[in-house]
């Protein structure tokens, strides 16, 4: 694993973490809320996508990109579907 990528792991999981517990706090709110938190967070979820072909390897960080992915589809899954 190149050394950029294994230095940057701390803050991914950081990152990840922190947009999780973001997404799932907003779970019970209403549809506008989730809308305005979906288009806040959409910038960070195409990064996410694109973390998967350099973390593919790393059981850590995929376990988090899919509990990410696991929150986002079930907290906002009308917000996900609707783009």
């Amino acid at each position: 694993m190149p050394t950029i990528i294994y230095s940057a792991k701390p803050n991914i999981k950081q990152a990840l973490v922190l947009l999780e517990d973001l997404i799932a706090a907003m779970a019970n709110e209403r549809p506008r809320s989730k809308s305005i938190l979906f288009k806040s967070v959409s910038g960070c979820v195409e990064v996410a996508i694109s973390f998967f072909p350099a973390f593919l390897s790393q059981p850590d960080i995929l376990d988090l990109l899919m509990g990410f992915f696991l929150t986002l589809f079930s907290s906002l899954k009308s917000q996900v579907h609707s783009t």
